[in-house]
C-alpha cells in the first residue's frame, strides 16, 4: 500500500523526490495538526518547504534545463523571485532572534549564505530568460526576413544543376551529351 501511494505521488511531481517528501509530510502534519499532536506552525514551516521544494524543481527544470522556450521564462523567473523572498524572510526572522538575545550572530552565517545563492539565482534567471527573449525576437526577424525577401506566394526557387541532374529518371538523362552512356552500351565498357 505505501509503495503504490508513493509511487502515484512521484508521477505526480514530474521526478523531484524532494517534492514529494515535502507533499508527504504536508499530509503527514496536517493530519497530526487536526488531531491536535502538532502546532499549526509546524504545518505552516512544511508547507513553506513544500512551496520551495516546488520552486526548485521549476528552476532545475527550467534554468538548468536544456530547453527553454519563451513561455517558461516567466514561471522561472517567478520560481526565483518567490525563493529569494523567501530566504530574505528567514533571514530577517533569524535577525530578530539576534537582536532579542535568542540566538547568537554567528548563527545568521547560514542564512546569509543561502540568501546570496537566492540573489545568485535569480540573477541567473534574469539573464537567461533576456537570452531567450534575444533568441526569439531574432529568429522572429529572420523568419520575417525571409518571408520579406522570398514570399510564400512565388515559386520555389529553383535547385541548382547538381539537384536537377540528381532528380533525373536515367543515366543517358543525367550525362546527357557526355561520353559516358548506360550499362551495356559499348561506350561503358573500358578500354
Amino acid at each position: 500500500m505505501l509503495l503504490v501511494c508513493a509511487g502515484a505521488v512521484g508521477a505526480q511531481t514530474d521526478d523531484a523526490p524532494e517534492v514529494a517528501r515535502a507533499q508527504a509530510e504536508v499530509r503527514n502534519l496536517r493530519a497530526l495538526v487536526e488531531a491536535g499532536a502538532a502546532p499549526r506552525a509546524q504545518l505552516q514551516k512544511a508547507e513553506e518547504a513544500m512551496a520551495d521544494a516546488q520552486d526548485a524543481a521549476i528552476l532545475r527544470r527550467t534554468l538548468y534545463g536544456q530547453d527553454l522556450t519563451a513561455e517558461q521564462t516567466d514561471e522561472m523567473m517567478t520560481a526565483a523571485s518567490r525563493r529569494f523572498d523567501r530566504r530574505r524572510k528567514a533571514l530577517d526572522e533569524a535577525k530578530r532572534l539576534v537582536e532579542a538575545g535568542a540566538a547568537s550572530q554567528l548563527s545568521l552565517g547560514g542564512f546569509l549564505e543561502e540568501m546570496d545563492r537566492a540573489r545568485k539565482e535569480a540573477d541567473l534567471a534574469e539573464s537567461r530568460a533576456s537570452l531567450v527573449r534575444e533568441l526569439t525576437e531574432m529568429a522572429q526577424a529572420e523568419e520575417a526576413l525571409a518571408n520579406k525577401l522570398w514570399p510564400r506566394n512565388r515559386p520555389k526557387r529553383p535547385k541548382s544543376p547538381i539537384v536537377t541532374m540528381a532528380m533525373a529518371s536515367s543515366p543517358r538523362e543525367r550525362w546527357r551529351g557526355s561520353r559516358w552512356r548506360s550499362p551495356g552500351s559499348s561506350a561503358s565498357r573500358c578500354r
